[in-house]
């Protein structure tokens, strides 16, 4: 299966997703046979066209296709059928390219997969897909956070910063954060830097959530002014305060959360704004202006230069402890003794991404095999 065969990137995984935000970006990456080895034929980026759907041999099933639209001058050639199709949004591998030709492709769901490739099993472990049960691994505190903003229970914290090495469960913190805030009719927006943003765009977006820029007086004019790169940054601070403003003004009960991953993947000059400026004016909010935003920055690293102290929580996650994990897998029901299960903790070195995944496969394992 290709989106397994194929070398890993940076030593990462790929996880497994089966749903994807419509209009969302996605990323892929293709690799070819040279002398009886892989080189890296290098990443392509754009956004989910057209969705259609095709029956599978198999079943009656139907399985999703995108029409996969590059940006730039890239296009889909040799290499590139088979290769993972990753969501820009969530990070995990929602489909496969095929039909790559004449520069055009198309990525079909990971539900199909069974049809391409009949020895897999019909049944993909998703990593993390069975907490639904609410088991976790060592958050508590972090989503407990959370929840007392979100429901206004804590009316002076307005933001969350995460700090931890990859594969601590940042994303899937974040995914947690999105479940709440679904849950209680939160708005909410999710941006991984990963994929470049600019101080405009990331404004223009929250914007969106409380109407059209016929309501933003100031911000509009703001962003008519002329830029240059000895104004930029002064710019990008009037930006953010004159929107917190307009917002503030106007006569609604209407909150959003923004989510933030991979803050070290940042641009300079989104960095610089958002530590320099944008945390503050957001956890200190502009004054007798009531601040609707509720702002989560997560990442490798974390800004370094906020000052706000009392209204920003920093959390810098920790893994879990053995008897953590000894607790996970009885709460998920995964059949291992304390053995087995100190074993396979050691062999992950207690990163709950690979623990994770770890317990999708010996979860799969268990299963009975079909009739």
């Amino acid at each position: 299966m290709a989106v397994v065969r194929i070398p890993r990137i940076e030593n990462a995984p790929f996880l497994l997703g089966r749903k994807i935000v419509g209009g969302g970006c996605f990323c892929t990456t293709g690799f070819s046979n040279l002398y009886g080895g892989y080189y890296r034929k290098g990443d392509l980026r754009g956004t989910f066209g057209r969705v259609s759907e095709i029956l599978g041999n198999r079943s009656s099933k139907g399985h999703r296709t995108w029409e996969l639209r590059v940006e730039g001058k890239g296009k889909f050639g040799p290499g590139l059928n088979g290769s993972p199709v990753v969501s820009e949004t969530t990070g995990k591998c929602v489909g496969i390219v095929i039909a790559s030709q004449q520069g055009e492709g198309h990525g079909i769901s990971i539900d199909a997969i069974g049809e391409i490739y009949p020895e897999v099993d019909d049944w993909l472990p998703e990593a993390g897909a069975f907490n639904s049960s609410g088991a976790r691994m060592d958050l508590e505190e972090e989503v407990a956070a959370f929840q007392r903003i979100a429901l206004e229970d804590d009316l002076e914290t307005r933001v969350i910063l995460i700090q931890a090495p990859s594969g601590m469960g940042k994303s899937r913190l974040l995914d947690e954060y999105q479940q709440i805030a679904k849950t209680i009719d939160l708005p909410s927006k999710r941006i991984n830097l990963r994929q470049q943003t600019t101080v405009d765009l990331f404004l223009r977006e929250i914007s969106a959530w409380f109407g059209n820029l016929s309501r933003f007086d100031g911000f509009k004019e703001i962003l008519k002014m002329p830029r240059s790169l000895e104004n930029i940054k002064e710019l990008h601070r009037i930006m953010g305060v004159s929107l917190l403003l307009d917002i503030g003004k106007l006569d609604t009960e209407t909150r959003v959360a923004v989510l933030i991953d991979e803050y070290e993947k940042s641009d300079e000059l989104f960095g610089h704004w958002l530590a320099e400026h944008f945390i503050d004016d957001v956890a200190i909010g502009p004054p007798g202006i009531r601040c609707p935003l509720i702002l989560v920055v997560a990442g490798q690293e974390t800004p370094l230069k906020y000052h706000a102290g009392d209204s920003i929580k920093e959390f810098c996650l920790k893994r879990p402890s053995l008897q953590c994990w000894n607790n996970y897998v009885q709460d998920v029901r995964i059949p291992l003794n304390p053995n087995e299960a100190e074993e396979i903790y050691n062999n992950c070195g207690g990163l709950p991404q690979r623990l994770s995944i770890e317990a999708a496969r010996r979860l799969k394992e268990s299963r009975p095999a079909p009739l």
